[in-house]
């Protein structure tokens, strides 16, 4: 039996495509599956919609839970993965759209029960979506992905960043890869229980971010490997929720204490230093700031709009350093 789980947090639009795509899937497969759907507090009418999903939608087998309060992503799957039934664990973002081509992936699975397998993610025009999967973080990868400073030395050395999220990757056949993000990774329950820590699998102190990064470095050190399946094409719209948090709350989640620092703390990735660099970074910002309202200036170009433009950037590189000390 296959355990479908997700976590809705002002989804209506894309559970919506997530569950019909399902219940075509499971029609037409002949599959046993539950969906067990936590909703976060949606406020835009998602836990109205999958109530009546229950009903309308007899063949997903909706098992609902409408929190409260939104506790977060890792606790969510976590309490549902606590009550599941399925002998295979299919943990997906509900902005994902399931196909016929996701039984190739249970194939797979059931030979292969050791492995984590995940497919090839698509954006919704159809081209290869190379930013969930990726290498395993170090100080020299958050360095370049995350700075600006890093991403200006990019341009003389891109191998970084493009081998970190596998950005030229060709996938031809089943391959080894070592940090699978949790859009969409199907897990045998034995590997499952292998891969949590007190019946958790992922770590609450990550409440949105980093969560899968922590689940991968656990992996490691058990022994754990993913695959992905590059002939299973699977459609992923790409952080949907998140584009509704406020961008203050958001940067503090990914780069503070309950995300980037935290993690690096946890597996001692010099989180003073990665906290250095953000600092160096902002002062950076601020310069190139500087220069380039002196450039607008000589040039004539001094329109407040042309102003305006440029202070949200700065300010956001500036929060980084602050959320990260933070």
């Amino acid at each position: 039996m296959l355990t479908i789980i997700t976590v809705t947090y002002n989804s209506r639009r894309e559970i919506e495509r997530f569950l019909l795509s399902l219940s075509d899937m499971l029609r037409t497969c002949s599959m046993e599956a539950e969906t067990k759907i936590w909703d976060n507090a949606s406020t835009d009418g998602t836990g109205e919609y999958l109530q009546s999903s229950q009903r309308t939608l007899p063949v997903a087998r909706i098992s609902l839970n409408r929190s409260p309060k939104n506790v977060g992503l890792s606790k969510a799957v976590n309490s549902e993965i606590a009550s599941c039934n399925g002998q295979w664990v299919l943990l997906c973002n509900p902005d994902v759209e399931f196909s016929n081509e996701v039984s190739k992936i249970l194939e797979y699975a059931s030979s292969h029960p050791e492995y984590g397998v995940v497919p090839d993610l698509r954006n919704p025009d159809g081209t290869t979506q190379r930013s969930i999967h990726r290498r395993f973080p170090s100080f020299t990868r958050i360095f370049f992905e995350y700075t600006s400073l890093g991403r200006y030395s990019s341009r003389l050395l891109p191998f970084v960043r493009n081998d970190y999220k596998y950005s030229h990757a060709r996938f031809t056949r089943p391959s080894i890869i070592e940090q699978p993000g949790g859009t969409f990774l199907l897990l045998h329950r034995n590997t499952l229980d292998l891969l949590s820590r007190d019946g958790r699998l992922f770590d609450e102190r990550f409440p949105v971010f980093w969560n899968d990064v922590d689940m991968s470095m656990r992996a490691r050190a058990e022994g754990v490997k993913f695959v992905i399946l590059p002939e299973v094409r699977i459609l992923h719209g790409f952080g949907h929720s998140v584009k509704n948090l406020d961008r203050e709350m958001l940067l503090m989640l990914y780069f503070g204490k309950h995300g980037l620092i935290g993690f690096a703390n946890k597996w001692r990735l010099h989180p003073r230093a990665i906290q250095t660099i953000f600092f160096l970074d902002a002062i950076f910002a601020v310069a190139l700031g500087f220069f380039a309202r002196i450039a607008r200036r000589r040039s004539g170009h001094t329109t407040i709009g042309g102003a305006g433009r440029l202070n949200p950037a700065l300010r956001w590189r500036i929060m980084k350093f602050w959320c990260s000390i933070h």
